[in-house]
């Protein structure tokens, strides 16, 4: 659902397509309801695009870096989004403060998270491999000190913090209030055991590798006609981070037999594994995949904070249930997870070399 109202309407959006496209004859304009920004659906005599209209937070730098990692993606033959240039040789148009910009429509479909079957699973694995082994030779891309934001001790004090205010915030008429003390007063609680006892030296030697940045299932569009061709999307967050975590990340969304917060280890180990056989991972990255994961998620209070400021908010309310339950998940197994992925992983290279 996009963010804020939009800035176009139907005349604006021929008229912008006319004069910065160079389009002809406009067929039909219609909305599309998803993501946070507006997006537009528009046939021509040409052909059928997404025009999408970007929130007024999104900078014009992180819009053109998107465009830039799609075209690297592009000459290696990946298949990702299609921007059109306006007449002027541009990708960006601006209008009423707002980016804007032109992509070919993809006959394809979504699926919803924690609905892939084991082959949509592997297949995730192989995309997202196949990603990061081609951004291996993007210079453009950074890391905005990531680690000490996301994953370092002091990342997680500030998130501890956070956390602390929304339990403290929790309304007397919030109607899950009971639900609110119980799941943030356990990740209090986990954070507080973490920020004691975990050795945050280890995370130094981590694969960091530029990727993706937000990679998850709702960023593949699977072909109508052959769904084996599938598109990856969104590249606007791509940076260079751990790639352990965007793996995990990545696994937890996809597969149907993650749904209740618990992961099937043959099917995690089988996606690290067809994810290594493209870029090689460390022991580092399989043994604190767990831990690098968790580390982001307990310190998050997403959906429990927007629901207590608006109780129409029950879809992220779920989702911050869900993402609360799988930190309990790794809180108790995040060894043993590590250790099967260090086996696991590594039984396997060792069988194939025999």
């Amino acid at each position: 659902m996009a963010l804020e109202k939009s800035s176009l309407d139907k005349v604006s959006i021929k008229d912008i397509l006319k004069h910065q496209y160079g389009m002809g004859k406009i067929i039909s304009v219609s909305s599309i309801n998803e993501g946070s920004s507006n997006i537009y659906k528009i046939e021509t005599m040409e052909g059928t695009y997404i025009l999408k209209e970007y929130n007024s937070n999104r900078n014009l730098e992180s819009i053109e870096k998107e465009i830039s990692v799609v075209q690297h993606l592009k000459n290696k033959k990946l298949s990702v989004p299609n921007f059109i240039q306006r007449v002027d040789g541009g990708y960006i148009s601006i209008f009423k403060g707002k980016i804007i910009t032109l992509q070919d429509f993809i006959d394809g479909y979504t699926i919803e998270n924690n609905t892939g079957d084991k082959k949509r699973v592997i297949q995730s694995a192989r995309l997202l491999g196949s990603i990061v082994e081609a951004l291996k030779d993007y210079k453009g891309l950074g890391d905005n000190g990531r680690m000490e934001k996301m994953f370092s001790k002091s990342a997680l004090q500030r998130a501890t913090s956070a956390i602390k205010n929304e339990y403290e915030g929790i309304r007397g008429d919030n109607r899950h209030r009971e639900l609110f003390i119980k799941d943030l007063g356990d990740k209090l609680k986990m954070c507080n055991f973490l920020l004691e006892n975990f050795n945050f030296d280890a995370l130094n030697h981590l694969t960091i590798l530029g990727t993706h940045g937000d990679y998850s299932v709702r960023q593949l569009i699977y072909g109508n006609s052959n769904e084996e061709d599938v598109t990856v999307i969104d590249f606007e967050t791509a940076r260079r981070m751990p790639i352990t975590w965007e793996i995990m990340r990545s696994y937890s969304y996809i597969d149907e037999k993650a749904k209740n917060s618990k992961f099937d280890m043959n099917n995690l180990i089988d996606y690290y594994r067809e994810f290594n056989k493209q870029v090689e991972l460390n022991e580092y990255d399989l043994k604190y995949a767990p831990y690098i994961y968790l580390l982001q998620l307990v310190g998050s209070a997403f959906g429990y904070r927007e629901y207590n400021k608006d109780e129409t908010q029950e879809d992220l309310l779920r989702f911050g249930q869900f993402r609360t339950n799988l930190c309990r998940y790794l809180f108790v197994n995040a060894n043993n997870i590590g250790e099967q992925l260090l086996s696991g992983v590594r039984n396997k290279e060792q069988e194939m070399e025999r």
